[in-house]
């Protein structure tokens, strides 16, 4: 495998209610990997999947990439000592 993460940071449901169906959600998703391109393919699916879905539901669905970090080698010293 890619050892690819994605990790869902916030999640808000508005209006928020427990016993109401929310009208807009709102979330963060870090995804994170060993390499660019296949950080970049697994952001492009997940959006595409989106878009499928919201539009199979006849929803609205809006993405804003609002940071990003070129993947960051882990230390191989650190990593021989973590899997030791």
């Amino acid at each position: 495998g890619e050892h690819l993460v994605a990790t869902l940071g916030t999640l808000a449901c508005l209006p928020g209610a427990v016993n109401v169906i929310a009208g807009e959600v709102k979330l963060t998703l870090d995804i994170r990997g060993p390499q660019d391109s296949s950080v970049s393919k697994l952001l492009a699916h997940l959006l595409a999947q989106a878009e499928v879905i919201a539009a199979r539901r006849g929803l609205t669905f809006a993405a804003q990439e609002f940071y990003h970090i070129n993947a960051t080698g882990c230390d191989d010293n650190l990593q021989q000592h973590i899997s030791a």
